[in-house]
């Protein structure tokens, strides 16, 4: 098979290092890895690390990967910031000036961006590029820059859009795990509606990009998730159920509190300033469920109930009974 180049932006992220960690055994991939800092890099004939700041040089970034049939993995992406203004600057702006250099410099490119379910929280059965219904500035910039690919795609374009559900991997983000401590160990609030939302594995993910890049299965904009989404309630009554010790505090609040956080939340962010614990409690007054996609790349299942239940083992050096 003949190789292929991949290019990853915001590679020194969460999602860009696993994408790395998945690809790099793989020698019909060459990789391109551009990010302003990497945590840890492997020595691998078939990448290349570009440590170069897109904010400041994009044509820098660029020079090094061939013209010719490369294909652009976007992962730059901003989600808490102080100021709100940075979230629209890297999820909007950096990427419409990231695109616009590929588009005029680049031949035959194959371009991903991966946005997010926050685009919507209206759950549409049918996904359209740049349609949504945000309810921060995180999903909005994302959106509008979804918005922008669609109006400036064209016969020889060859473009996907990624909506994933929320990640999650076996080296905990540091939101994940004050999330789990939260559940497990202090003060949980839950909506008394029972929300449900999707949740995505970052090993089954990374799995799944390999086998797409490789397939010829393609399509313009598509959302994932692990099989299902989960259901709070439920979550803690599993962990219960494994004989998981649950010493935290559970309230329940009227779903219109999470609403209203949000909205205020949102309200703050218009006006330049971004309150990280109004965005989270925020969305917790909606679903989030990712379609199911027709690909059939990876038939591989994850269950977020199982996967969870083990985190929270590994991770609070806890003992399933």
């Amino acid at each position: 098979m003949q190789k292929i180049n991949v290019c990853i932006l915001g590679a020194g992220g969460q999602l860009g290092s696993k994408l790395i960690e998945k690809f790099k055994d793989n020698e019909i991939l060459t990789i391109y890895a551009v990010d302003k800092i990497f945590k840890s890099k492997y020595t691998k004939n078939n990448i290349k690390y570009l440590s170069i700041d897109l904010n400041k040089n994009i044509e820098k970034a660029f020079q090094q990967i061939p013209q010719n049939e490369t294909v652009f993995i976007n992962c730059v992406g901003l989600q808490h910031s102080i100021w709100s203004k940075d979230i629209m600057k890297i999820n909007y702006k950096l990427n419409k000036e990231i695109y616009k250099y590929i588009s005029n410099n680049f031949l035959n490119f194959y371009y991903i961006f991966i946005s997010s379910l926050s685009v919507d929280f209206k759950n549409s059965s049918k996904v359209f590029p740049g349609k949504g219904n945000p309810i921060n500035m995180y999903g909005k910039a994302k959106l509008k820059f979804e918005n922008y690919l669609f109006e400036n795609t064209n016969q020889n374009s060859n473009i996907s859009i990624i909506r994933p559900a929320a990640f999650y991997d076996v080296n905990l983000s540091q939101n994940l795990l004050n999330f789990f401590d939260l559940l497990i160990n202090k003060i949980f609030f839950l909506p008394t509606k029972k929300i449900e939302r999707s949740f995505l594995s970052l090993e089954y993910f990374s799995s799944f990009m390999e086998k797409y890049i490789l397939s010829d299965k393609k399509k313009n904009i598509f959302e994932i998730g692990d099989s299902g989404p989960i259901e709070f309630n439920r979550l803690i009554e599993s962990i219960k159920a494994s004989n998981i010790n649950v010493n935290s505090k559970i309230f329940k609040i009227p779903t219109f509190i999470f609403k209203l956080a949000g909205f205020v939340g949102y309200s703050f962010e218009r006006i330049g300033i971004h309150i990280n614990l109004l965005t989270i409690l925020g969305e917790f007054g909606y679903d989030y469920i990712a379609n199911e996609n027709d690909l059939d790349i990876d038939n591989r299942s994850e269950n977020t109930y199982i996967n969870f239940k083990n985190l929270i083992i590994d991770n609070f050096n806890l003992e399933s009974e």
